[in-house]
Formats: structure tokens, sequence, C-alpha cells
């Protein structure tokens, strides 16, 4: 099936303009880095990008948890760690999965050194939106300078 929608979606996509695509991806999509529109399209076109896109987004749907890994949380249990939630609506980080965290947190079934933060504006896609890239970039230096939370560790073991 896999080989079927790529060479559909390839099809498609060949037919059409150029600059129908890209308006399309700017306008409706919401991309609005020329150079990511670019990309994009380019990957539709080449059928084994389109392929290796089809089955990583199916194999990723398929593995999304319902509830956070608190296996995961408690093994690394000395080292900080921090997570960032993006804006709804989201499917890999949402915010439901957060509050989830919280929730784990208060009954100590995961340590108090994992930080949580969701900002609302904040896109999965956040790399192909410039104007994004800043708010995620402040916080992982804030994370990063945030020594309250270090247990004495130093910024090297926090990267």
């Amino acid at each position: 099936t896999i080989p079927i929608v790529t060479n559909i979606v390839r099809d498609f996509f060949a037919k059409l303009p150029r600059s129908w695509v890209d308006a399309y991806l700017e306008k409706v999509v919401g991309l609005d880095c020329s150079k990511g529109r670019s990309i994009a399209i380019d990957i539709f076109m080449h059928p084994h990008m389109m392929r290796n896109h089809l089955v990583l987004g199916l194999q990723e749907c398929r593995e999304l948890p319902e509830y956070p890994n608190d296996v995961a949380l408690r093994l690394i249990n000395n080292s900080p760690t921090s997570i960032l939630f993006c804006g709804d609506p989201d499917q890999w980080a949402p915010k439901g999965h957060m509050e989830d965290l919280q929730k784990m947190q208060q009954s100590a079934v995961i340590p108090h050194n994992v930080y949580t933060e969701y900002i609302d504006l904040l896109r999965h896609d956040f790399v192909v939106h410039p104007e994004q890239i800043e708010p995620v970039i402040n916080f992982v230096v804030s994370r990063i300078r945030s020594d309250g939370e270090t247990s004495g560790l130093s910024i090297r073991s926090r990267l």
C-alpha cells in the first residue's frame, strides 16, 4: 500500500505547477519558510524520500504512547531532564502528557528533576517557522543555566 500511495502522491504533485504546490504549502499548510517549502516539494517528488516519509510517519503513529513513559524517567533518575511541550494539536508531545507527568511527580512516581514547560503558540514543526525558533532556544538556554535543579551537576552533564 505504501508504494501505491507513494506513486499517487508523486504523480499528483508532478501534474501541478510547482508554484501552485508552493502556494498551497504556504497558504494552507502554513509553511512560511520558502526554503522549507522547496525542500518539502523536492521530498514529495522523490519516490524514495516519499516512501521513507510515509513509512516513518506511519511507524511514529503506531508507536505513539497514550501516556508518558514513567519507567524511562525513573531510570534516568539522577539526570535533570527538561521536556518542552508544544501547543495543540500536537500528537508527539501533547499538553495532556505534561499534565500526566506533573501528577506522577506529585505522587512520587517519577523524580522531581523532570522539568516540564508548555508553550501554547509553539508548533511541533517549529524549525520551519523562523519566529518559533527563538522561544525554543530560550527554553534550552534557560534550562542549561538553571542551577536550582542541577543538584550539583555541571552544565556539561546537562547537555
